[in-house]
């Protein structure tokens, strides 16, 4: 009788034992797949934000050429521009996207990127904001002028005119300067997904 109780016994202990190896192995996998999501989701989040600064550099440098076009022209000692002069306006602020950076953040992907990286995206991002910004107050200071007195109000006003582009050409230097700093670094072929 003893030692069916002791083989009842050990049957039930060497079953309840699978049962927690079962429920451990379960919960393994199941973080696992978990920890796998998250790494794919940051590298997918990674891979965009990496092609959305190659795009912001791009337009940037679009700009950055087109004010330094301008620049050059309003520098020679006879410079009488006129309209057709500015063929894509007195001042051609770059269009820069932050759609991948804030989905990142919005999903909360970010947390699983590295902080150094999050960081350096994080300062483009800003000094991004900064060049938009100047390009809405500039953008409503040209309209203001040229409701008040047309084309002449400011290609007259040359050295305001310079002064204006000249302040585009500088900010987008600074941004083609760190996005390209940025896109140099290892990090941006892969390496900010945390482990």
């Amino acid at each position: 009788m003893r030692m069916a109780i002791n083989k009842t016994l050990r049957s039930a202990l060497l079953e309840s034992g699978l049962v927690v190896l079962g429920v451990v192995l379960a919960y393994l996998a199941n973080d696992w797949h978990e920890q796998s999501e998250h790494r794919q989701r940051a590298a997918e989040a990674e891979r965009s934000i990496v092609a959305e600064l190659k795009s912001n550099r791009e337009a940037a440098q679009r700009s950055m050429d087109y004010h330094q076009g301008l620049l050059d022209k309003l520098g020679k000692p006879d410079a009488a521009l006129g309209p057709q002069d500015f063929s894509r306006g007195f001042v051609f602020p770059a269009v820069l996207q932050r759609t991948a950076w804030e989905s990142a953040a919005q999903t909360g992907v970010l947390q699983y990127l590295s902080y150094a990286c999050v960081l350096e995206w994080s300062r483009a991002y800003a000094q991004q904001q900064r060049y938009d910004e100047q390009a809405r107050s500039v953008g409503a200071l040209i309209y203001e002028r040229l409701f008040d007195g047309g084309h002449a109000a400011l290609t007259q006003n040359a050295r305001g005119l310079k002064l204006l582009i000249n302040a585009f050409a500088y900010r987008e230097s600074q941004l083609v300067e760190t996005y390209s700093t940025l896109l140099a670094r290892p990090v941006a072929a892969g390496g900010c997904v945390r482990g």
